[in-house]
């Protein structure tokens, strides 16, 4: 499940592999570059 979308509602609730691949768009400066989950 590690690099898949989950989809999950709340606190305690079960989770769901959506087996979809996680994408962000991003624009043309960011292309090539190596980012974080915080845009560093």
């Amino acid at each position: 499940m590690a690099g898949e979308l989950v989809e999950f509602e709340e606190k305690g609730s079960s989770v769901k592999a959506t087996e979809k691949v996680a994408q962000i768009l991003v624009s043309e400066a960011y292309l090539g570059r190596v980012i974080n989950a915080l845009a560093h």
